[in-house]
């Protein structure tokens, strides 16, 4: 595990963790699923908005100023690494949790983020369970409504509801 710029071991060894090993996402996101499965189970969604794009087309700044409206919610920068238990990673984070000062994100594009801006990372969710459906070794191939599956189809509505609580 190589260092980088901004990130201390304890970081470097989340984030490996989480990606690196994409059953640990998995593992933590039913256990979360199952501690409040009640409180998800009884959760109502409406109205979800998704901002989609391709690169540099403006999402980012539309998905935040939708973001800084407060009517709005999705993943931030302090969801990470583990996008698919957030309510366990905010409780075991808490204590750790640094605040949030704004500096230029890694794409070197002169957007400005913190801890707590917005950031489409439901992209977790999509390599979590549909990784082998769409992942090529040069490409991304694109998927037909019988690629997806129940069991993303949940995760995804989970995940949402999980957001939102």
């Amino acid at each position: 595990m190589s260092s980088a710029k901004g990130y201390n071991f304890a970081d470097l060894f989340l984030h490996h963790l989480a990606f690196s090993v994409p059953v640990t996402q998995k593992i933590l996101c039913e256990l979360e699923n199952d501690l409040f499965k009640n409180l998800i189970k009884g959760f109502q969604t409406k109205g979800e908005v998704f901002v989609t794009g391709l690169p540099r087309a403006g999402t980012t700044l539309l998905l935040e100023l939708l973001y800084s409206t407060n009517e709005f919610r999705t993943f931030t920068y302090r969801h990470m690494p583990f996008i698919l238990s957030p309510i366990l990673w905010s409780k075991v984070s808490k204590p750790f949790q640094k605040t949030g000062i704004k500096k230029e994100r890694a794409h070197g594009d002169g957007m400005m983020v913190s801890f707590d801006s917005p950031e489409a990372f439901e992209e977790i969710i999509w390599l979590t369970y549909l990784k082998h459906k769409f992942v090529r070794p040069k490409t991304l191939a694109p998927l037909s409504p019988a690629d997806f599956t129940e069991e993303f189809a949940t995760a995804f509505q989970n995940a949402i509801k999980k957001l939102l609580i």
